[in-house]
């Protein structure tokens, strides 16, 4: 999923797979991101882009990491 839009949309599928899984125990499935969600994958847009394109794609908790934030800008 790092550098692949198709294999990007396999993870989110199989994220919320998962995610549907521990919301049966009364668990939340939590996602933290890294800097390479800040490479660009596909139509000039980085794999954040398109995150933020599929807004509630991901059934789950966001975690952002505001230092990734800025390793992954420059």
């Amino acid at each position: 999923a790092r550098e692949d839009y198709d294999e990007l949309m396999k993870f989110i599928d199989e994220f919320n797979a998962a995610a549907d899984k521990y919301k049966e125990y009364g668990m939340k499935l939590t996602y933290h991101n890294h800097s390479f969600e800040f490479r660009k994958i596909k139509d000039n847009k980085t794999l954040m882009d398109h995150l933020g394109d599929l807004s509630g794609a991901l059934i789950g908790i966001y975690i952002v990491d505001l230092q990734y934030f800025h390793v992954g800008s420059h």
